[in-house]
């Protein structure tokens, strides 16, 4: 699941605590930027840390903070997280109405035990309508425990233009740690848009269950984020405790 830049994108690493941020000139992460890695991934090697993910951050160094912007001096970490197991097809054969299969609840469950590990104060969490969607957002709160209930945001459904999930999410522009549930390809690409400014520059693909955080100071592309950290499913079940 390592992400790449493609062609006609100069690579440019993401950044990890201490290194400069994109677009910022000699502006160095300050401490704030250190916290938004948990330290615990460090357990799981490198893959786990976002300097094995490449992307390329257009970002204007000069101009006024538009609207949309997360807010002086503050900082948003979206956590993007895509949906566990689902059934393969539906009574029927709607596709909306797939639920999660009992081995997708609980590898969901375990790989929240793992979300919770990471420490990460939820102010909120928003989830696509779709069944297989709702129910994992429903593990996460259930298992993370003292996170806000659930909220639907159409947006998330599939097949919504990424630019439309960020106009839904301005409304959530002050909270300083926001996860989304949802599904693929419409997450990773909206990824790429909040890393790149475009939903196609970004190569990345998550697994059902896996997730990644990217902190932003604004929520209008190019948003000039950056990755803080991508893991699969794997990987978040190896952080329980």
């Amino acid at each position: 699941m390592a992400a790449r830049a493609r062609s006609g994108c100069s690579q440019r690493r993401a950044h990890g605590p201490g290194a400069r941020r994109a677009g910022s000139g000699s502006r160095t992460a300050s401490a704030a930027d250190a916290s938004a890695v948990p330290s615990r991934l460090g357990a799981l090697g490198p893959a786990a840390t976002p300097s094995r993910a490449r992307a390329c951050a257009r970002t204007s160094r000069s101009a006024p903070p538009p609207a949309g912007a997360v807010g002086r001096g503050r900082r948003m970490t979206l956590y993007v997280l895509r949906h566990g197991i689902a059934e393969t097809t539906a009574p029927g054969g709607n596709d909306a109405a797939r639920h999660l299969t009992p081995r997708g609840r609980a590898k969901m469950r375990a790989a929240a035990a793992g979300i919770r590990a990471l420490g990460i104060p939820l102010d909120a969490l928003l989830t696509s309508p779709l069944p297989r969607a709702a129910e994992t957002a429903q593990i996460v709160a259930t298992v993370v425990g003292k996170t806000p209930p659930p909220r639907t945001l159409p947006a998330l459904a599939p097949g919504v233009a990424p630019a439309e999930v960020v106009r839904a999410l301005k409304p959530f522009a002050r909270d300083s740690h926001v996860m989304v549930v949802g599904h693929e390809p419409g997450l990773s690409e909206l990824a790429s848009l909040m890393l790149t400014g475009s939903t196609d520059a970004l190569a990345l693909r998550l697994k059902k269950g896996g997730c990644l955080a990217i902190e932003l100071t604004s929520l209008v592309p190019p948003a000039g984020g950056v990755l803080r950290w991508l893991l699969t499913p794997r990987q978040l079940r190896r952080l329980r405790p």
